[in-house]
């Protein structure tokens, strides 16, 4: 049920990619301006979770997962929430949270946080913008939530997201109206001990759509 879920998020996202680009850049709900506006935006993407370091040794690639955020839009700034959820594989048997895990046995790999980010570039079809914030990472399957718990603490969290609209140039200066462009969003949350063998940070690489409104002042 997972993996047609999967593929079904992925034949939408590729779908609205064509109907964004499609749409004229002279659309009437489309306004530019010298400076961009203030608003929100929804980001919608395939994640994946990226095993170094210590995880290296004891989870496999992931199969792919799901990643959605939420951002308020302030001229070149944002400030929102994220959650990354990828399903992965043991390599190796281990314990975390008093829970015995097995070889091959699934791992749902998340992370989710608040980030603040600024576009230090930001033009008619590009934008990219480093970011940084809080973030918790987390090891989950069933036989961990029949286990005792452990705390999982916020670290840190750092990061870049570039959206880019090939086609339709418009995503400099606008102030007012609907504007879909991908998304390419890396994250890396600060290391933290999971088990007694894991201590590392978690990489996340995610690709999908982000759909912005922005709001005129001027209306």
């Amino acid at each position: 049920m997972w993996k047609m879920f999967k593929y079904k998020l992925l034949s939408i996202l590729i779908l609205c990619c064509f109907y964004s680009n499609i749409t004229s850049a002279q659309n009437q709900d489309i306004e530019k301006k010298s400076q961009p506006g203030w608003g929100f935006s929804m980001k919608f993407g395939y994640s994946q979770f990226l095993p170094f370091n210590d995880f290296s040794h004891y989870l496999k690639w992931g199969t792919g997962g799901m990643h959605v955020g939420m951002d308020i839009i302030c001229g070149r700034s944002e400030f929102g929430f994220s959650a990354n959820g990828v399903t992965s594989k043991a390599k190796k048997d281990f314990i975390i949270n008093y829970a015995n895990i097995e070889e091959n046995d699934k791992v749902d790999v998340q992370m989710f946080g608040f980030s603040f980010s600024y576009a230090v570039v930001y033009n008619d079809f590009l934008k990219i913008s480093p970011l940084v914030g809080t973030a918790k990472g987390a090891l989950y399957n069933e036989e961990i939530s029949r286990a005792k718990r452990i705390e999982n603490k916020f670290t840190g969290t750092i990061g870049f997201q570039i959206e880019y609209r090939p086609l339709e140039h418009s995503l400099g200066g606008l102030t007012g109206g609907l504007c879909m462009p991908w998304y390419l969003k890396y994250n890396y949350c600060f290391p933290r001990r999971y088990t007694n063998e894991i201590n590392s940070g978690m990489h996340f690489i995610t690709i999908g759509l982000s759909i912005w409104y922005l709001k005129d002042d001027d209306k």
